[in-house]
């Protein structure tokens, strides 16, 4: 009977871990301690490794951000206040691209990281951060320097689309690496939409 109880306990943990990271799948502390619990708790070391290197690759992104806030303030010195550049901005270019984008200003604020608006690729969702310290953000419908409508958010579709295909929990499982990114729906149009020649 104790068993079943502790059992319960920690699919409880877990699902608590996996409904933090539904509403915000950028949290780095929720994939820390999710893949920590896995590891140390459960006793699944590769479930543990995911999340741990979803949570530094989370935290190497906000570190290239904190880089480039200090390269921009006026007395800056390079070689005495932060030897060690990042590759940030590599990083931005390889995610981001104009084509995607319906103005130079969104496009170009996505890439510079100049103000609190966010795309998340693999739900083709905007938003805005909400600045109490977490990563949560406010989603928006409309650019706000052109005004032009944006796409609708796709986050419901990609719960769909995995659950349908057997995941019981896509966050937390290992689903196709085409779904971490744009590219499951970019496919789909591309499909949808016939060749021009």
């Amino acid at each position: 009977m104790q068993t079943t109880n502790n059992e319960f306990s920690l699919k409880d943990i877990k699902n608590n871990f996996l409904q933090a990271l539904n509403i915000n799948h950028s949290s780095a502390e929720a994939h820390y301690e999710l893949g920590m619990f896995y590891d140390t708790v459960m006793g699944k070391s590769q479930d543990g490794i995911k999340h741990l290197k979803m949570a530094r690759q989370i935290l190497q992104q906000q570190l290239c951000e904190v880089e480039q806030g200090m390269m921009e303030c006026v007395e800056f010195d390079a070689k005495r206040d932060f030897p060690y550049t990042s590759d940030f901005q590599k990083m931005k270019q390889k995610q981001f691209s104009r084509q995607d984008f319906c103005c130079d200003s969104l496009f170009t604020h996505l890439l510079e990281n100049e103000v609190a608006v966010v795309y998340i690729r693999e739900f083709r969702e905007y938003g805005i951060k909400i600045l109490d310290g977490g990563t949560s953000m406010q989603t928006i419908d409309y650019c706000p320097w052109c005004g032009i409508k944006l796409p609708e958010s796709l986050r419901k579709e990609w719960f769909d689309t995995l659950m349908g295909m057997g995941y019981e929990n896509p966050l937390d499982e290992d689903i196709p690496k085409q779904y971490r990114t744009d590219k499951w729906w970019k496919d789909k149009l591309l499909k949808i939409v016939p060749e021009t020649h």
